[in-house]
């Protein structure tokens, strides 16, 4: 008897640990890139619940480029979450991860579609509860990118919304680890895009306002 329940022990305590070790490389649990509470869905937990260690920000940055300025309901964007850090330059086995995600800034709910580019390095995973309606695209275990130099980019397309209309931020987390596994000794960064539909009705001028712009 006493072998069996050490048997089953072992296997649960190794299935644990699979599972766990599936999970990590496949990116952070969603809802991670600490949005702030908007329109009535809760703020998001932060990469740094995790990853504690070190001030958020320090020594480097990321940031998703390509976002337009204004955009075309229904159209496709190639964005590129761009993450650096001084920090791990003397570590050989450093790795990177990241999570974006893209909301609503009305009313908190997600925006747009995610199409990965690279699905040997990129993933998208749904939110739940509160953050249902919104997607996240992570690293895979591939796209933690071990041992490359700062920085490191990954590539992926979001389509607009075909109905337009809402002003659209995007949210993003990154890690540069140390290269020794679990969560100690890892820098988290986080930033922030914002993009605005092209049919939003500019602000009206007066007469007044234009003549008081040229007497400054």
């Amino acid at each position: 008897m006493k072998r069996t329940w050490l048997h089953l022990f072992v296997l649960a305590t190794l299935a644990s640990w699979t599972a766990y070790a599936l999970a990590r490389p496949g990116g952070a649990p969603a809802s991670r890139t600490g949005a702030p509470a908007i329109g009535g869905v809760a703020a998001e937990g932060r990469c740094d619940d995790c990853h504690g260690d070190f001030v958020v920000n320090d020594g480097g940055s990321v940031s998703v480029l390509g976002v337009p300025t204004l955009y075309r309901g229904g159209s496709k964007y190639r964005l590129t979450v761009h993450l650096a850090s001084t920090h791990t330059a003397g570590i050989s086995g450093r790795t990177w991860g990241f999570q974006l995600t893209a909301v609503d800034s009305s009313n908190g709910l997600g925006a747009g579609t995610f199409t990965v580019v690279n699905a040997t390095e990129t993933g998208i995973i749904n939110g739940s509860s509160a953050f249902s309606t919104r997607r996240y695209v992570n690293q895979l275990s591939a796209g933690t990118k071990a041992g490359v130099a700062s920085p490191v980019e990954w590539p992926v397309d979001w389509t607009a919304p075909t109905s337009g209309g809402p002003t659209i931020k995007f949210f993003v987390a990154g890690v540069a680890g140390d290269g020794a596994g679990g969560e100690a000794g890892d820098w988290v960064y986080d930033g922030s895009a914002t993009t605005r539909d092209t049919t939003t009705a500019a602000l009206p001028r007066t007469w007044g306002s234009v003549k008081a712009t040229y007497r400054r």
